[in-house]
């Protein structure tokens, strides 16, 4: 088997995409909901995330496993103590944080969604020449200017109640007609530039930069046609829990 990362010919493994974290504490232990705008999909538990047996060696593997293991402290585990909320409750904002292990986890993240085969990431697809760039800055540990790749992140408040999702990636150009690509990573969206323009001047505020605090806006996502699914998707299972709970009370 080719690995994907470097083209040798070595065994591949059984790679994640988006780090075991994301999916673990999202939901009390339990795992969160996949929901996904592909017609032929349906809403399911992943325990452990989604893999891809095809596309990275052991050793490929090895290099975006620091940076995994650092975004799962840092926005995962560790969010409350590393993250304080503004004053006027818009955003949460972490005075520390390595902004260069940050920028290469993502770097990685959207590599990895992009060269895997997996159908819930069939939307990703940064083609030969991003591909190739990311390739370089990943394994010379370059998370780049804030302007190349550039990142976004917005934390969900309480937007399924108890409950927490992972979507299937999407792509638009939501900011100046530039091209992103949205990540659904439980309590977080995620956009990631995927495009040879300058960030777009509106927005410049809302990327992650070296030298000043990691600032994560909270989204109200009124407008967001998976989370909306995903809202029907827990109403419904509210919904059946009452019945049940009314059919044992009176029976």
């Amino acid at each position: 088997m080719t690995c994907k990362f470097c083209l040798q010919n070595k065994p591949t493994i059984d790679a994640h995409i988006i780090p075991k974290c994301f999916f673990k504490p999202l939901l009390g232990g339990r795992p969160p909901i996949a929901v996904s705008l592909s017609p032929e999909s349906f809403p399911k538990r992943i325990p452990i995330g989604i893999y891809d047996k095809e596309l990275v060696c052991i050793d490929c593997e090895g290099l975006w496993n620091d940076y995994d293991d650092y975004v799962c402290k840092f926005i995962i585990q560790d969010f409350n103590k590393n993250f304080k909320k503004s004053e006027s409750g818009e955003w949460f904002e972490a005075q520390q944080y390595d902004y260069k292990k940050l920028k290469l986890f993502f770097l990685s993240l959207l590599w990895r969604a992009s060269a895997s085969k997996a159908d819930f990431y069939k939307e990703v697809n940064v083609g030969p020449k991003f591909d190739s760039k990311l390739k370089k800055m990943i394994k010379n540990k370059d998370p780049g200017s804030p302007s190349e790749f550039s990142v976004i992140i917005f934390r969900l408040q309480k937007f399924l109640g108890k409950h927490s999702m992972i979507g299937d990636p999407q792509t638009g150009k939501p900011f100046a007609r530039t091209r992103f690509y949205k990540f659904y990573l439980g309590s977080f969206i995620v956009w990631l530039k995927v495009d040879s323009q300058k960030t777009p001047r509106g927005i410049e505020n809302l990327i992650i930069k070296p030298g000043r605090p990691c600032c994560v806006p909270i989204s109200s996502v009124d407008d967001d046609i998976l989370i909306d699914k995903a809202r029907e998707i827990v109403s419904k299972k509210q919904n059946i829990k009452i019945k049940q709970r009314l059919k044992k009370n009176l029976s």
